[in-house]
């Protein structure tokens, strides 16, 4: 009976993980800012500089979001040069994507 009340507490906790890891998952994309900033990023990469002036808000903003993004995995970075480029991490797939055809 004990080992069946252990398989329970740890299947209540893997429960409880999910629903915190989903609750920040919401958080994150709770934004519009953070919505806009995917949605740019889908046609492709952007640097810092090029996010911030299409959104229309300051560099510092901008990082600031892309920052909260890159917490929770939805966006990934790399340096080239003394600029940052962002883009939608490799898992993140869209059928209709330049490239990317439908069969």
């Amino acid at each position: 009976m004990r080992a069946v009340q252990q398989i329970h507490a740890v299947q209540l906790q893997d429960e409880v993980i999910q629903h915190l890891a989903m609750l920040k998952l919401v958080e994150a994309l709770g934004s519009g800012v953070r919505r806009e900033i995917l949605s740019i990023l889908i046609e492709g990469e952007r640097s810092l500089a090029e996010i911030a002036e299409l959104l229309g808000i300051s560099k510092q903003l901008a990082r600031y979001h892309l920052q909260v993004l890159e917490e929770h995995r939805l966006v990934e970075s790399e340096r080239r040069g003394k600029s940052r480029v962002f883009k939608l991490p490799s898992f993140v797939t869209r059928s209709d994507a330049p490239g990317n055809s439908c069969q």
